[in-house]
C-alpha cells in the first residue's frame, strides 16, 4: 500500500471514528446559519440554455450507517449567511484532522458551491420531482417542434459509483414511457398526422460499441459523405415501438445485458456507457429525437487500486472518457455564448457518437449528476460538484464559498473527542443529546421527556420506555439504537486510549 494510499484510509477512519464530533461540528454550523431546505420547486426552462445541469443527493442508507458513516452533504435554498450563497447550494462539510490526527485539533471546511442557474435535489426529493422539475421541460421542448429540422434532447447521468444514477433514469424512463405517447396520441387526433417511435440501444465499453437489441453484436462509427456532423452507427438495429410498456421494456431489455462488474462500492457496478435512444418521425419525416445515456460510474483512484489488471483498465478508461466528455460540454457552452472555441468531438467515441446532440439548432442537453452523502466520498464528492459547477456556470467562475470551524471552538477543549458514558450524563446533558443526536432528529421530543431525567435512568430506557415518552415506537426504537451506538463508540475510544498508552509506555 503506498503513502497515498495509507493516508486516504487514515483520513476516512479518523472520520468514522470521531462521527460524534464531526456530526456535533455540522449540527452546530446548520443552527448559527440557519440552513432552510424547501421542497418548493420550479420547472426548469429550456428556452435559451443549451445545456441545463441539476445536483441530485441521495439519502444515507440504513448498511452505511451500521458501518458508522454519516452525512457531510447537504442542499440548501435560503439561510441567514451572509457569506453563503443566497440561492441554492451544495454544502460539503469535509472533515478534517490537525497533523497530529488528534480528536482535540479536528476541524470542518464547509465548501458551499452555488447552482444559481439549476436546480439542486435533496435527499427528500423524489424521482417524480426530478423528472416533473427537470426533465419533462426538456420533454416538452423537443416534442413541441414548430421547425422543419429534427429536434434533439440529450440526458446524461454523471456521477461517481453508487450514488444512484442506473436508479434515477431507470425511474425517468418509466415516466417518459407513459407520458410520451399520451402526447403522440393526442398529438395525432389534433394535427391529423402519423407519429411512428423507433429506439435504438447501445452499449460502449472501451473503444468498442455493441448493440444490445442484437446479440451484443459490434457495430461501427463512420463519418457520413456529406456534413461533417453526420456520423452513422453502422450495423446497429432499430426496434419499432407502439406503446408504452414497448418503450419501457425495450429500456429495461437492452439494460440486463448491459456490462456490470463488482467494485469496492458496488458489487453490480455498471462498466459501460448505455446509450438509448428515442427516435420519432411525423408523416415519414424525422420530427425529434431523445437521448437517455446512463454513463459509467466513475470511480476513486484509491478503490480501483485493488482491481485486477482488466478492472484497472477499465476504469482508467471509464475517467479518460468522463473526462473527455466533460470538455466537450464545457467547450459547447463557451461556443454557444459567442466565444468561438475548438470542440475536441475526436479525443473519444462518446464525444464522437454524440455530436450531432450538441451541435446546431434545436439541440438541448441535461445534465443529471447524483452525489453521495458519506464521508467517505467527501472527495470523490467535491470532484463530482467542481466539475458540475463549472459547466453549469459557464464561464462564470462561480467559486465556492469556504469556511472554517475548528471542534475546539463549539466544543470546551476538555471535552474535545473525550466521551462520557450515558450512566453519567447529567440532566442537561441528557436533554442536549436529545436535542443534538442524528442532527436533530429527536429535537422535538424533548419536552415529553421528565424534567429531572439523568443518565443513570436513561441508560436503562428500552425502546419501549422511549416509545412512550414520544408517543412514536419507530421513534422509540430510533433513539434507543442511537444511545446503543453512542456506547459503542464510546468503547472503541476507550480501547483505542488503552491502546495508544501501552504504546506510550513501550516506548519510554
Amino acid at each position: 500500500m503506498g503513502n497515498g494510499e495509507s493516508q486516504a484510509r487514515d483520513k476516512r477512519a479518523f472520520r468514522k471514528e470521531h462521527a460524534n464530533i464531526f456530526e456535533g461540528v455540522i449540527f452546530h454550523y446548520e443552527k448559527a446559519n440557519n440552513l432552510q431546505i424547501s421542497k418548493e420547486l420550479v420547472p426548469a426552462q429550456f428556452k435559451d440554455e443549451a445545456i441545463n445541469v441539476v445536483v441530485r443527493l441521495r439519502p444515507l442508507f440504513d448498511h452505511e450507517e451500521d458501518k458508522g458513516e454519516f452525512p457531510v452533504v447537504q442542499c440548501t435554498y435560503s439561510s441567514t449567511s451572509k457569506i453563503l450563497p443566497k440561492d441554492n447550494c451544495v454544502i460539503v462539510h469535509k472533515c478534517m484532522s490537525g497533523p497530529d490526527m488528534k480528536p482535540q485539533t479536528a476541524f470542518i471546511e464547509h465548501v458551499a458551491y452555488p447552482f444559481p442557474n439549476g436546480h439542486v435535489f435533496c435527499e427528500d426529493h423524489t424521482t417524480q420531482d426530478v423528472y416533473s422539475n427537470a426533465v419533462l421541460p426538456l420533454i416538452g421542448y423537443t416534442l413541441n417542434n414548430q421547425s422543419k429540422i429534427e429536434q434533439r434532447g440529450t440526458i446524461f447521468m454523471y456521477g461517481q459509483t453508487g450514488t444512484g444514477k442506473t436508479y434515477t433514469i431507470t425511474g425517468v424512463v418509466k415516466l417518459l414511457s407513459s407520458d410520451l405517447f399520451q402526447y403522440l396520441l393526442a398529438a395525432q387526433k389534433s394535427e391529423r398526422s402519423t407519429y411512428s417511435v423507433k429506439v435504438t440501444c447501445l452499449e460502449m465499453l472501451g473503444d468498442s460499441l455493441y448493440d444490445l437489441n442484437n446479440n451484443h453484436t459490434e457495430v461501427k462509427l463512420l463519418q457520413g459523405s456529406g456534413n461533417v456532423r453526420d456520423i452513422n452507427v453502422v450495423g446497429s438495429t432499430e426496434i419499432n415501438i407502439n406503446d408504452a410498456d414497448g418503450l419501457w421494456k425495450a429500456y429495461d431489455d437492452a439494460a440486463q445485458l448491459r456490462e456490470t462488474h463488482a467494485t469496492m462500492i458496488n458489487s453490480q457496478s455498471s462498466r459501460s456507457h448505455y446509450i438509448f435512444r428515442i427516435s420519432i418521425e411525423r408523416d415519414g419525416k424525422k420530427y425529434a429525437r431523445l437521448t437517455l445515456i446512463d454513463l459509467a460510474g466513475s470511480e476513486r483512484n484509491a478503490d480501483s487500486m485493488y482491481h485486477d489488471a482488466d478492472r484497472q483498465r477499465e476504469s482508467a478508461w471509464i475517467n479518460s472518457s468522463l473526462s473527455n466528455l466533460k470538455d466537450v460540454i464545457r467547450t459547447v457552452t463557451l461556443s454557444k455564448s459567442n466565444q468561438q472555441q475548438h470542440v475536441p468531438y475526436r479525443n473519444s467515441k462518446l464525444t464522437q457518437l454524440l455530436r450531432d446532440s450538441f451541435e446546431g439548432s434545436g439541440c438541448k442537453t441535461l445534465i443529471i449528476s447524483t452525489l453521495s452523502p458519506i464521508s467517505t466520498d467527501t472527495e470523490h464528492t467535491m470532484n463530482t460538484l467542481q466539475v458540475m459547477s463549472l459547466l453549469a456556470n459557464g464561464d462564470a467562475s462561480l467559486d465556492p464559498v469556504i469556511s472554517k470551524t475548528q471542534a475546539g471552538d463549539v466544543f470546551k477543549s476538555t471535552d474535545v473527542g473525550r466521551m462520557k458514558p450515558v450512566a453519567k450524563w447529567t440532566t442537561e446533558e441528557c436533554f442536549a443529546w436529545i436535542e443534538t443526536v442524528d442532527k436533530g432528529k429527536f429535537a422535538k421530543y424533548a419536552e415529553e421527556f421528565p424534567k429531572s431525567v439523568n443518565g443513570a435512568q436513561m441508560f436503562r430506557f428500552p425502546a419501549a420506555r422511549f416509545a412512550q415518552i414520544t408517543g412514536d415506537q419507530d421513534v422509540g426504537i430510533a433513539m434507543r439504537k442511537a444511545l446503543d451506538q453512542y456506547t459503542e463508540a464510546l468503547n472503541k475510544q476507550k480501547q483505542a486510549l488503552a491502546e495508544e498508552t501501552r504504546s506510550r509506555l513501550k516506548g519510554k
